[in-house]
């Protein structure tokens, strides 16, 4: 047997035909397969290049440096977070951030080390800002500024059985959200920091449960602050009722104007009990039946007029508290859904939602108003807004009172409808509203009061970028009449970062919040323009 040129054995005398494919030895024709192909790719990486739906962690993984990636994931409670990133060995990260606020012309440089463990999570904000106005911007000047720099220090212990919670507060809200409702205590900065602090203890099987809130720290070493304490029960594992009660006060409305030194001093005290019982409880969806009921208790006996169809039978009432009720209501969720809807009833000037998202705003407002020639015929309200005014045509006014001077006020019981629908559309992107309908009881007076809460927060590449937008807007308790009108109970924005390269990224922080400034009466627009450069190592 002997060796064929294809190196199979074969009997000897065998012919062996070759054949020659000569095709690709020309160079032309290599060169024009070449060019085709290259135009083929091209079209091919074009096209999903500008492709908007596309999974993030995929093309993080092909762009990214799997050292880089850092990004904060908030829950409804703030303790309740994880940091995602590719490299799960990484423990410590720096981020590095150049940055201009447009409103102050303002330069800013900022340092921040974050610390990643199993039972400690950790970041503080080391920056300082170049500006000509020091009021505008709140640098590291005393040993409680540094404290407050601190954006988030999670810590677990006992097991997970105590959770300490330290830095800025966001969407933070007791029992079903009634009376506390995504209360955030960092939209004041940079003008104000503000530091916040929750802790939840709970036995092995969670069926008993501690929480303290408060909700700025300098605050409550002046005596001040909003302050909540909150037990809960589960009454047992055949009977799984799980019911809370909360003690919410405010030590001081008056803590913010303390640069005034005002002889002022008002003291809020609430209560809230909660229930929540699960009818469907299973691998792929849940249902709950829930209710809530709210009390506020007022420092002083507070008066009201129901304007009749004269002004001769008008009547004149007082209270010493106001109080709420969310029930019947549901809770219904899956993977990608949480849907809320329950029933109201509230007492005349009750304004559901009391501690929300802009109550450090709404708490005291500062106005032009002259109580002598208003309250002319309405003694016991002249004697008790005198109480708060510094003139003889301003006044510093609280929350609950506000109605007195501004008559678009709930005075007779409400009833409506609240609800909440949170979706979740893939791991990127959900959607979350909220909207309360509170109708008055009344044939005189047929005004009704909304709530709206719009949160929107989405992953797509835009020019070549892989880009995070968040979106929100909250509006509290107005007619629609009011939906335009420019109040402390009113903030929207946005914020956006967007990879450009590596570890690189370009970010954006619009804010509007309102409030008076500089104290003549009259609600100013408050901007927050943030637009610069970070980088993750």
């Amino acid at each position: 047997m002997e060796r064929c040129p294809s190196g199979l054995r074969c009997t000897p005398g065998t012919r062996v035909w070759i054949i020659v494919h000569r095709g690709f030895e020309s160079r032309s024709l290599r060169i024009i397969f070449m060019k085709k192909l290259c135009k083929i790719l091209s079209l091919i990486v074009l096209g999903v290049s500008y492709t908007l739906n596309l999974d993030s962690v995929a093309y993080k993984k092909a762009i990214t440096s799997d050292k880089s990636v850092l990004i904060p994931n908030y829950d409804i409670l703030p303790s309740n977070f994880e940091i995602e990133y590719l490299d799960k060995r990484r423990k410590f990260f720096i981020d590095f951030q150049l940055s201009y606020l447009e409103n102050n012309n303002d330069f800013r440089v900022n340092f921040s080390p974050i610390l990643n463990l199993k039972n400690l999570k950790f970041k503080i904000n080391l920056d300082y800002a170049f500006t000509s106005d020091s009021s505008n911007y709140q640098n590291i000047n005393d040993p409680l500024s540094v404290l407050e720099s601190i954006e988030y220090l999670n810590y677990k212990i006992l097991d997970g059985k105590l959770n300490l919670f330290l830095g800025e507060i966001k969407n933070f809200t007791t029992g079903h959200g009634y009376l506390v409702n995504n209360y955030n205590n960092r939209l004041t900065y940079p003008i104000k920091r503000n530091i916040g602090f929750l802790a939840s203890l709970s036995n092995t099987n969670k069926s008993v449960k501690y929480d303290l809130f408060i909700s700025n720290l300098r605050d409550f070493s002046e005596n001040a602050g909003l302050v909540s304490n909150k037990l809960s029960f589960l009454f047992s594992n055949d009977f799984p009722l799980n019911f809370g009660f909360s003690h919410v006060t405010d030590l001081n409305q008056f803590s913010k104007y303390r640069e005034l030194e005002l002889d002022y001093k008002r003291r809020v005290d609430a209560f809230q009990f909660d229930f929540t019982f699960p009818v469907i409880k299973n691998a792929f969806e849940n249902l709950y039946l829930i209710g809530e009921l709210v009390g506020i208790d007022y420092p002083e006996k507070r008066f009201y007029i129901r304007v009749d169809d004269s002004q001769f039978t008008n009547d004149k009432k007082s209270r010493n508290g106001i109080w709420g009720i969310a029930f019947p209501g549901i809770i219904y969720e899956n993977k990608n859904l949480v849907f809320k809807i329950a029933a109201n009833y509230n007492s005349a000037i009750y304004a559901p939602y009391y501690f929300n998202s802009t109550y450090d705003f709404e708490n005291i407002r500062f106005r032009n108003y002259n109580i002598q020639e208003n309250e002319t015929l309405y003694s016991d309200e002249a004697d008790l807004l005198s109480n708060y005014s510094n003139s003889d045509s301003t006044i510093f006014i609280p929350k609950d009172m506000y109605g007195m001077i501004n008559q678009h006020e709930n005075t007779y019981p409400t009833y409506g409808f609240s609800t909440k629908v949170n979706l979740k559309i893939n791991k990127d992107n959900n959607v979350r509203i909220e909207y309360s309908y509170f109708q008055n009881i009344s044939e005189i007076d047929d005004s009704f009061y909304n709530t709206f809460t719009f949160y929107c927060s989405t992953f797509n590449k835009i020019l070549f970028f892989p880009t995070k937008f968040d979106i929100y807007i909250s509006k509290n308790f107005f007619k629609i009449s009011e939906s335009y009108k420019y109040d402390e109970n009113l903030t929207y924005g946005l914020s956006f970062n967007a990879l450009i390269y590596k570890s690189v990224s370009f970010i954006g922080d619009l804010r509007h919040t309102f409030y008076d400034m500089n104290y003549d009466g009259k609600i100013d627009l408050v901007p927050y323009v943030n637009i610069g450069l970070n980088y993750n190592y």
